[in-house]
């Protein structure tokens, strides 16, 4: 065997071949790394198991003591007859002993077949059907939109090429591509060269971007992707969030910025045109000028060769065994690439070595501390080693992911070496789980042979700026007590200063730092972070104590010292795997207000989400766009996928994606929430209804002498759960909220409400529960009361078994009703209209029943005729609901929820607007002013939708400020994110430009002085 064709290539020279398949099927590359990662169910769904069983447990009590009950009555019956008049003979004669197992067997399938209706098998109907209209609820929201005007992003670019006839399905395209003039084709220089010349337009379609000035750019927006509904719920309940900050926090859109080499650091060029301009619109000279464009595996490999680029250093062409590079114009070099060592998590460098005139060389760039351990003593300056140490020093506090460069000369010896080293450990097919070596070891063993004694070139420094509205996003989360995590691969400065602009970490925040290198060391540093921990909650203890004689004299209490923790990647590895040091940092981490990890591998996300879902029980949500955040978004409950530019592994791995970040408040504390109130009434209504139903047919059995008779129709039974009580519960799912979305927006704590238990705990539960027995109970004893008399109409008629069923039907079905009415906060249309569906399905279906014969005849007819019948319908649930309505308006009388209070308001401040508009129609000064106002608020504005209005509504109700829920100051979430308007004239157009070359100006003010002449415009 000589040559080796790859999946995807194509032969153009060649008309036939002998082969051989080679790694099909499972024994694929691919194959071979997928993993089973399961199912996810969200956190509900184990409580729903868990009422399952105990629902259960419930059917089979009432079994147990019906059976119980009949055997007693049936055996007083049969031994001490005659009883009544018409008993005339005892059981022996009729050869029926109690002990007769036919009617021991016959009592059970009777009460055995009615009270299997208890167990609600229509919540689980329920619940999938309510999670698919969320579902749908979060894709068609427009606020979860995002508008895609940037580069195609290498996921896109995959899909492209998936649609070309012979193109390579799934293969990851590394290519550079040139476009040499306006007038030429656009020619990727793929390693595969698998790209057909047939296909050359739809490549020029599909991966050059349109000049913005002179054509018309279609508007593409970009919808959410729900992959996993079954976690709707949970997005309700999350506590902690682990983020990635490269194309999580920030844009992914990487420009060099700085540079030091040979003891000189050099900036930026300044070019025509804004960099928001060019940032948003790379390619404007791609037809025009005939830039060459790169696309690379790395977004920081891509903006060192545009630096490059725009310096005079040209990469012109690449191929898989040479480069060729144009410098200043004037020289151009072709270079041989004997070989490239590609970056890996482990070792946190890439290496290429290339055959020059000079020689052998091998050139390395990775994370600062790497190359420096592997640098040489000898021939490296200690000065220019301190001034490079001090430069990324500053690069990295400035928020700039740095990178060092270095080089060392080889010699054909020590090449050849590495070589036949390499080579073998490269076709070796073991993976380490047999005993044998792990093939990925033994190349990663062979690369650091020849990535020693490195001599050091310098360092650059990329920018990648935060995406629009982080800041504010983080903070709303924090603020609703959600604790954020952010795990990221920079340096410990970086990742300082990321956390800093992006509100992780405030100015009075006390930062602790775990950094060190050896096990002792980590333990000791814990240690002392956990008794700051204890002394701080000691001081609490003290302050809380001396609370009421402080507030008498007016002193002021010290505000609690908040702490963020920051840890490196190889402090974490001593952590990770060691219990007490893992119970010792959550006990730190948990009474952080933040937590940052910098230098982290991927498997080290993984498994610190893993060790905080496992050791504290609490709901997860981990967020990433790359591929190395694919296996923390798998760990966590949730996993949230960003479509970025590094392709779309993490948002097809992910249960939730979008495109930005901000975008996760709205799908938390809207979409979550709203999941979760939901759900629960949903959950516990099916319950009670369920309940409620067949209690009552356990009481009947006190009345029937416990024979096994159902209480209700047959019919009604069947038609309980798919006709009369199905309708509401879907209205519920689609459209009940306890607030406006604004009013979320503008108090976090109404998030953190629903994690403490609002919407469901141990005293929901059982209210729930002792409903349904006390409504149960009133509903028999009314039924039994009706009957007590015997007549009940002028022709001295009595109830029958038949009457009884429809009677007993119609009170249960208006009692759970009412009940469920109680329970919804937000009456819509469709709430009403399912509440009418219901009760005319019901005398729909009796009457359809009746007609064809399935029901007595004249029964319906009888009942609707007895006044006792409307009587009854009246009296009795009133008597049901009674304590349930007064329990309700007692609590939200004197202990409200901050749902409650809000609610309130916002009804207040609605009579108040319209008190306003009758003025205004009046003719009132007054009235006209606040309605002239009003109109300059704008159509789409909600109630309380501005600060005038919170403000209103804090004047209304003196609570909301008396319990500390101030209005914060959120202009930042209602300024225009929408896409940009294309057909804009050219004032307009102008007017832009100008805006956008405030964010070069120095000082760092400039996404400041953009948002105040943003503001003037």
């Amino acid at each position: 065997m000589t040559n080796v064709v790859l999946r995807g290539s194509w032969l153009k020279n060649t008309e036939w071949v002998y082969g051989v398949v080679l790694y099909a099927g499972v024994d694929t590359k691919m194959m071979r790394n997928l993993k089973n990662t399961g199912l996810k169910f969200s956190t509900m769904e184990t409580r729903l198991n868990r009422m399952i069983v105990a629902i259960f447990v419930f059917n089979a009590f009432l079994l147990i003591s019906s059976m119980c009950f009949a055997y007693v009555g049936t055996h007083s019956t049969y031994l001490r007859a005659p009883l009544a008049w018409y008993t005339t003979q005892t059981g022996e004669e009729y050869g029926t002993s109690p002990t007769d197992a036919r009617i021991f067997v016959g009592q059970l399938m009777n009460f055995y077949v009615v009270y299997t209706f208890v167990i609600p098998i229509s919540v689980f109907i329920s619940v999938e059907l309510c999670r698919v209209v969320q579902a749908l609820w979060m894709i068609w929201d427009e606020d979860m939109r995002s508008y895609n005007d940037g580069p195609l992003s290498q996921a896109e670019q995959e899909e492209l090429a998936m649609e070309q006839e012979g193109g390579a399905i799934g293969e990851p395209l590394k290519r550079i591509r040139a476009s040499r003039t306006a007038s030429e084709a656009t020619t990727p220089i793929s390693i595969a060269k698998n790209a057909k010349p047939a296909n050359k337009k739809i490549w020029k379609r599909g991966l050059l971007k349109m000049s913005r000035k002179k054509k018309k750019a279609p508007k593409n927006w970009t919808r959410m992707h729900v992959r996993n509904s079954n976690l709707n719920e949970d997005l309700g309940a999350v506590e902690y969030i682990f983020s990635d900050k490269t194309g999580t926090l920030t844009r992914n859109v990487m420009k060099l910025s700085k540079w030091h080499i040979g003891g000189r650091t050099f900036h930026e060029l300044q070019q025509p045109g804004s960099l928001g301009q060019r940032m948003r619109d790379p390619s404007i000279s791609d037809e025009e000028t005939g830039e060459l464009l790169y696309e690379a595996q790395s977004p920081d490999e891509s903006a060192l060769l545009e630096a490059l680029r725009d310096n005079g250093v040209v990469l012109k062409a690449k191929t898989k065994d040479s480069v060729t590079v144009e410098i200043f114009g004037l020289i151009t070099e072709t270079y041989t690439v004997l070989k490239v060592l590609e970056f890996t998590s482990d070792r946190k460098c890439m290496s290429v070595i290339i055959d020059t005139p000079q020689g052998i060389q091998l050139f390395c760039k990775g994370a600062d501390n790497v190359i420096l351990a592997r640098a040489d003593g000898v021939e490296n300056d200690p000065i220019m080693v301190r001034q490079l140490n001090s430069t990324v020093h500053r690069f990295s506090i400035a928020g700039l992911r740095t990178l060092m460069l270095a080089w060392r000369p080889l010699s054909p010896e020590e090449y050849r070496i590495f070589d036949e080293k390499y080579t073998k450990a490269e076709c070796h097919i073991g993976d380490g789980e047999d005993g044998s070596e792990d093939r990925e070891e033994l190349i990663r063993v062979a690369c650091e042979t020849i990535e020693g004694r490195l001599r050091l070139l310098g360092c650059t420094a990329i920018e990648d700026r935060l995406q629009d509205q982080v800041p504010e996003t983080i903070e709303y989360l924090m603020e609703a007590d959600i604790k954020i995590w952010l795990l990221t691969g920079d340096k410990q400065e970086t990742a300082i200063n990321i956390g800093i602009s992006s509100r992780l970490i405030s100015p009075a925040m006390k930062i602790l730092v775990l950094n060190v290198k050896v096990e002792r060391d980590c333990r000791l540093v814990l240690e002392y972070f956990v008794e700051k921990i204890k002394e701080r909650e000691r001081d609490e203890e003290r302050y809380l104590q001396d609370y009421e004689s402080s507030s008498k004299v007016g002193i002021e209490l010290p505000e609690r010292d908040r702490y963020a923790l920051v840890v490196n990647g190889e402090s974490l590895a001593f952590v990770l795997g060691n219990e007490i040091l893992e119970d010792m940092f959550l006990r730190v981490g948990t009474n952080c207000h933040s937590v940052i990890c910098c230098r982290v591998t991927p498997l080290q996300k993984a498994l610190v989400v893993k060790m905080v879902r496992k050791k504290l029980h609490k709901v997860t949500l981990a967020i990433g766009d790359g591929a190395n955040d694919i296996s923390m978004i798998q760990a966590a409950h949730v996993g949230v996928g960003i479509e970025g530019m590094e392709g779309a592994q993490a948002a097809r791995s992910s249960d939730f994606s979008f495109k930005q970040f901000k975008n996760l408040k709205r799908l938390l504390t809207i979409h979550g929430r709203y999941s979760y109130l939901r759900m629960s009434k949903i959950i516990f209504f099916s319950f009670y209804k369920s309940i409620c139903l067949i209690t009552v047919q356990f009481w009947f059995g006190f009345m029937n002498g416990w024979s096994g008779g159902a209480l209700y129709d047959e019919n009604f039974l069947t038609l309980w759960n798919m006709v009369f009580t199905a309708a509401l519960p879907i209205a519920v799912a689609c459209f009940e909220k306890d607030v406006e979305e604004d009013s979320i927006g503008r108090y976090p704590k109404l998030y953190k409400a629903v994690k403490d238990g609002l919407f469901w705990n141990t005293l929901t539960m059982a209210g729930w529960g002792i409903a349904s027995f006390w409504h149960s109970g009133v509903l028999f004893a009314g039924i039994y009361g009706s009957l007590l008399h015997g007549v009940v109409n002028g022709a001295s008629e009595t109830l029958d078994i038949p009457m009884v069923s429809f009677y007993a039907g119609s009170l249960v079905l208006i009692t759970v009703t009412l009940k469920m009415l109680l329970m919804i906060s937000h009456y819509t249309m469709p709430i009403f209209l399912a509440l009418g569906i219901s009760m005319a399905g019901y005398v729909v279906v009796f009457i359809g029943l009746e007609l064809v014969g399935m029901l007595e005849s004249g029964v319906f007819t009888a009942m609707h005729s007895m006044p006792l019948y409307y009587l009854g319908l009246l009296v009795i649930p009133v008597a049901c609901l009674l304590p349930d309505y007064t329990i309700a308006y007692v609590m939200r009388q004197y202990f409200p929820s901050d749902a409650q209070i809000i609610q309130e308001d916002q009804r207040l401040f609605r009579m108040k607007r319209q008190q306003l508009a009758l003025a205004a129609a009046s003719g009132s000064p007054q009235g006209e002013d606040a309605a002239e106002k009003g109109k300059k608020k704008g159509k789409g504005a909600r109630d309380g939708g501005d600060l005038e209005d919170q403000e209103a509504m804090i004047d209304l109700d003196p609570r909301l400020a008396a319990a500390g829920r101030q209005v914060p100051d959120r202009d930042d979430e209602d300024e225009d994110s929408s896409a940009p308007d294309y057909e804009d004239d050219e004032d307009e157009e102008e007017e832009e430009e100008a805006l956008e070359v405030v964010v070069q100006a120095p000082g760092g003010g400039g996404d400041r002085e953009k948002q105040e002449v943003s503001e003037k415009s």
